[in-house]
């Protein structure tokens, strides 16, 4: 595996201590991994302060993939297909893009979005 994706969930589960996440992020570190997270995704979880400081920790420890003009018109494509959020279909995109795994708590809109195309994903 070359990396990961983590969706908002997976930074939702990471925040509120969530065993499984930090023991599938540990793994994936361990294996030399360095995970991605989409900015739209930091973004729908980011709140700031103190509150979110097991959060930022886990972040430091990930690489936050920015979005481009090209990624945003590929997520568009997506929200063609099903009309989830953008968030979502910005998760979707990087998974394509990277041939990767995504680590997800809402398997059913990354799979709506995906379409045709089958992706990996790890429930938490």
């Amino acid at each position: 595996m070359s990396t990961i994706v983590y969706d908002a969930g997976a930074l939702v589960a990471a925040e509120d201590g969530e065993e499984r996440m930090w023991a599938i992020h540990k793994r994936v570190l361990a294996r030399g991994v360095a995970p991605v997270v989409p900015a739209t995704v930091l973004a729908e979880v980011w709140r700031g302060g103190r509150r979110q400081h097991r959060l930022g920790q886990f972040v430091q420890s990930c690489e936050v993939e920015g979005f481009s003009a090209e990624s945003a018109r590929a997520a568009g494509v997506l929200l063609s297909v099903a009309p989830h959020g953008v968030v979502d279909a910005s998760v979707v995109e990087c998974v394509l893009r990277r041939a990767c795994p995504c680590v997800t708590g809402n398997r059913s809109h990354l799979v709506d979005l995906a379409g045709t195309h089958r992706i990996n994903i790890i429930d938490i």
